[in-house]
């Protein structure tokens, strides 16, 4: 399985927060690579605080998961 391309940060609007998504399993390569990570406890992938979230923007966010603020 090829791996999925590196994109590295661009300047664009940055999470102040972890910012959850909903990223579908055939897709979770793409999320990886970008720089998103994956909550075990939650079961649902987010963008890690400082980095930017205009990469991110093809996968929905999680409304109920990103009300909680979390660092």
């Amino acid at each position: 399985m090829p791996t999925a391309p590196y994109y590295p940060p661009a300047a664009g609007t940055v999470a102040p927060v972890r910012t959850y998504l909903s990223c579908p399993f055939a897709e979770k390569d793409n999320c990886k690579a970008l720089g998103g990570r994956f909550d075990f406890d939650r079961k649902a992938w987010y963008v890690p605080a400082g980095i930017n979230i205009d990469l991110f923007a093809r996968w929905p966010k999680i409304a109920h998961l990103n009300a909680l603020n979390l660092p």
